[in-house]
């Protein structure tokens, strides 16, 4: 490579990180950022009004730089033969103004009207620029030709890996940070060709990625939304597809490999509903419906679940997606026998991966657990969670995850007399600080619902001062202070530890002596007056 296509290309990485990084922020610190407010659902584990801006500034940067190398007429690196910019382009202006609409607050496009938009512009997409699997490459330079089955494969593709992009976007951090692996890869390959027309876009969108991960790292100030979803993930298709249908023959396998993460939690998630659906008597129909249903049990979910801080969570998943991508430019080095070494090595990562999180009990029969789920669901046994003084987002983000442990009720202390029925039902009770000056005031009153309800508390503020997660035994009480921003299937799982340990301890104990309600009471009519407007 000469330095001057190493100039041209680290000039438009540069480019297109430093376009993303602005624009992000100037959507930021502009009204335009309440037109992109993303609110939590049953599936998302945020708890914060945030927007759905990074997608918006990835697709204007990149597109907008693309264009700018068209006209560059003595540029080193010559620009993308016509037809595959023109359909490039087009493509990635029509994803980018549907996904833009439905970031907004003021459209809402359905599941099933964003997918028929995706085939039509992945057929779109194959038609305009040529680029289809016309034959699959083998090891050993054996090839197999597809004929008239190459469209609807390569239409799968692209649509599959823009989905998978889609679904993993579910943790701060994630999908970006999987992408970035996946694009940095497509470079190494297409340097390795020598196209570097190819490669600078895929350093486009590396540097694009790159620079929206630093607003996105947790706590994300912005999300990617589904217009930097579809768009990432409809690129990645594409550019995998090219290096094998273009390429100098790569193994059919590079292609998944480079997308691996994506690839493995879809069909993870469709495999584990379709199990799970059939474990509990569903028809093969309704089974099969199954796999297309949204939830909240994806690879992110389980790890969050078992505890992991929300940044190991990514590193840990990155880890593994780089590891294998490192894999499959190794592969491209080996002869066919270490190849399928790596490969063998990288499938049994796989499968201890899953087995570790539990995903593959239920294809050994294994369904007991999901029958005391499902029972405890009929016999409506959840434990009942009391929420205090937790502002709507919060409140939104606990009551619609979806879970099936615990049933959440409101209440405000101003309108809740500690003599309160509610209060001896609660198993826990999450509490949200607002203000650092009433901390200490807040934290006392998490304490009395302690001693009144026989249950732990969570504290959640800002100004708490603790790091991570803090107990405190004081007088017969039980309080957990967590610091802000906290991941719903984070405190889901440290409510049902906290349950769990509490009953243990407090076995024999069956009501609250009426004697210390009567000496709480007592204290609490001591309270400032303005303690009741917290």
């Amino acid at each position: 490579m000469a330095f001057p296509q190493v100039v041209q290309l680290l000039s438009f990485f540069v480019a297109a990180f430093a376009s993303v990084y602005v624009f992000i922020w100037l959507i930021l610190m502009s009204p335009l950022v309440n037109a992109f407010t993303d609110r939590p659902d049953e599936r998302k584990v945020h708890q914060r009004l945030v927007p759905r801006a990074g997608g918006v500034c990835i697709v204007a940067a990149v597109l907008g730089l693309v264009l700018l190398w068209s006209f560059l007429d003595k540029a080193v690196i010559p620009p993308l033969p016509e037809r595959v910019f023109r359909t490039l382009f087009l493509t990635g202006a029509i994803l980018g103004t549907v996904g833009v609409l439905d970031d907004t607050i003021y459209i809402n496009i359905s599941a099933l009207g964003k997918l028929i938009l995706q085939i039509g512009v992945a057929a779109g997409l194959i038609i305009g620029s040529g680029v289809r699997f016309e034959t699959i490459p083998l090891f050993g330079g054996i090839a197999v030709s597809l004929g008239p089955l190459g469209f609807p494969i390569s239409l799968l593709w692209l649509v599959g890996v823009t989905n998978a992009i889609n679904i993993i976007d579910g943790l701060d951090g994630l999908a970006g940070t999987i992408s970035l692996i996946s694009f940095a890869s497509l470079a190494v390959f297409t340097g390795m060709e020598q196209d570097y027309r190819f490669m600078l876009v895929t350093l486009l969108f590396a540097g694009a990625i790159f620079a929206f991960l630093l607003h996105n790292a947790p706590p994300a100030r912005t999300f990617l939304g589904d217009t930097g979803s579809m768009f990432i993930g409809m690129a990645l298709g594409f550019l995998t597809m090219y290096l094998i249908a273009e390429g100098p023959g790569y193994p059919v396998i590079t292609a998944p490999l480079i997308v691996a993460f994506p690839i493995l939690d879809v069909a993870v998630a469709m495999m584990r509903r379709f199990v799970k659906a059939r474990g509990g008597g569903a028809s093969w129909v309704r089974s099969l419906e199954a796999m297309l249903a949204a939830d909240n049990e994806h690879i992110h979910h389980r790890l969050l679940q078992r505890g992991f801080q929300h940044s190991w969570v990514v590193c840990t998943i990155a880890l593994l997606h780089g590891t294998v991508c490192a894999a499959a430019i190794l592969i491209q080095r080996l002869s066919a026998g270490w190849a399928a070494v790596a490969l063998a090595y990288v499938t049994g990562m796989a499968f201890w991966y899953l087995h570790q999180l539990g995903f593959l009990a239920p294809l050994a029969g294994r369904y007991r657990v999901r029958r005391e789920l499902e029972a405890r669901r009929r016999r409506k046994d959840r434990d009942l969670i009391g929420i205090v003084q937790a502002d709507p987002v919060l409140q939104h983000a606990l009551t619609h995850y979806e879970q099936e442990l615990f049933a959440f009720e409101i209440l405000s202390i101003r309108d809740m007399p500690w003599d309160h029925p509610a209060i001896r039902r609660w198993s826990a009770v999450i509490l949200e600080n607002h203000y650092d000056n009433r901390l200490a005031e807040d934290i006392d009153s998490a304490r009395k619902i302690s001693r009144i309800a026989g249950c732990p508390v969570f504290v959640l503020g800002d100004g708490v001062g603790l790091t991570g997660w803090k107990v405190a035994h004081t007088e017969g009480t039980e309080v957990t202070f967590i610091n802000k921003p906290v991941y719903v299937p984070v405190v889901l799982k440290k409510l049902a530890e906290s349950i769990g340990q509490t009953r243990e301890k407090r076995a024999s104990e069956k009501v609250v002596s009426p004697a210390l309600v009567a000496q709480t009471q007592r204290e609490l009519s001591l309270r400032n007056p303005g303690h009741e407007n917290v």
